[in-house]
């Protein structure tokens, strides 16, 4: 039986970039969290529903931040808006664990090397722009500034030409034109490093990669798999677009959604208000409260999990003003407290360990309520 089956423009191009080398390096990399080869489930869960083309969000809405552009479903203008959370943690996440990989092949460099000649050719002067990372003697005795580039290949698609890794060559090409002839006057090399978002990587990537391997082989008896940098970055970006999709994810919570969760909570807690004022304003607090708690839950590498408390409509603020501290009645003060003396001999038989709880004297934790509810 004979089925047809049309794709869309973004499944084929998706389809396209999943199949390019290196795309799927990333599956092979070994979880060291040493290494910051660590994702958390909402991040793993993410990166697979981005590749998949399965809607991240619940509906095409208003980038909460930079208010022109639509927050698409599949999480693009996520990628590639660099007013949202994660655009920048992705670019010095890559850059960070391409530094420690030429630092454990022994290579010398420096990250974020101030180098005042990257000038901006629209400018025509100095930006004092840090190279990403600088790598001594890289290029026929020559210093090397190589500059980091991340893409994403789906960005502007309208039609059927599409091209895989067209976007990331476009990047490398264009850094090129922007800052090889400074590098080049100053007697360094320019080098860009540039990659999309499916794990795509341009050639000067590739080959410096390969050319970091080849030194780790011969400094070591027996080599490891050729193809293990390649893992290493390739798990880096999908770490750091993890980051870049899930930060926004929390901003989208409908206002039905949060309605629902304090009115839950409102229930469980027993907690009124005095009036539908009070009651807005206790609301727009427990939304701000809850979006951190979804951020740091899905940030990942924390060994414990924030919720939601009988405290959760209050700012920082109000609760230290009112939970913390301590109010000493009148009729306690120092003046008026009696001290008492407890006889203790040395010679008597103390044991070496006394647990109070095993004589029924300690009581369980008790809510004490705001300052100077003590008793």
């Amino acid at each position: 039986m004979e089925v047809n089956f049309q794709m869309t423009i973004r499944q084929k191009a998706v389809f396209g970039c999943l199949q390019a080398a290196h795309a799927q390096d990333f599956l092979l990399a070994i979880p060291i969290d040493g290494l910051g080869q660590h994702m958390s489930p909402v991040e793993y869960r993410t990166i697979l529903k981005y590749r998949q083309m399965i809607p991240l969000f619940p509906a095409d809405e208003i980038c909460p931040v930079y208010r022109k552009a639509c927050l698409d479903r599949f999480g693009e203008h996520a990628v590639h808006c660099r007013e949202l959370p994660g655009f920048k943690y992705r670019h010095e996440f890559v850059r960070d664990v391409l530094f420690d990989v030429f630092k454990r092949a022994g290579i010398s460099v420096k990250k974020e090397a101030p180098e005042n000649f990257l000038t901006d050719p629209l400018e025509g002067r100095s930006t004092l722009r840090p190279a990403d990372v600088l790598v001594y003697g890289w290029v026929e005795g020559k210093h090397a500034c190589v500059d980091l580039t991340g893409v994403s290949p789906l960005v502007g698609l309208s039609n059927g030409d599409f091209t895989v890794g067209h976007a990331a060559l476009k990047a490398a090409s264009n850094k090129v034109a922007k800052h090889e002839r400074a590098c080049s006057d100053n007697q360094h090399a320019f080098i860009p490093f540039a990659f999309d978002t499916f794990g795509f990587l341009a050639p000067d990537a590739v080959n410096i990669l390969q050319r970091i391997q080849r030194v780790m082989h011969s400094n070591v008896v027996s080599p490891r798999s050729v193809d293990v940098l390649f893992k290493i970055i390739g798990f880096a970006i999908q770490k750091g677009l993890a980051a870049q999709l899930v930060a926004p994810m929390s901003r989208t919570l409908s206002e039905s959604s949060v309605v629902e969760a304090h009115q839950q909570w409102m229930i469980k807690y027993g907690r009124t208000y005095a009036n539908s004022y009070e009651l807005e304003n206790r609301k727009k607090i427990f939304h701000e409260n809850l979006e951190y708690i979804e951020n740091f839950n899905n940030g990942g590498n924390k060994s414990y999990k924030l919720g939601l408390n009988p405290f959760s409509d209050l700012t920082s603020e109000e609760f230290i003003a009112s939970h913390t501290g301590l109010k000493v009645p009148s009729e306690l003060s120092s003046s008026k407290m009696e001290s008492v003396t407890v006889p203790f001999n040395l010679n008597d038989d103390v044991p070496t360990n006394f647990d109070w709880r095993d004589q029924g004297v300690v009581t369980d934790v008790k809510d004490q309520g705001t300052c100077g509810n003590y008793i």
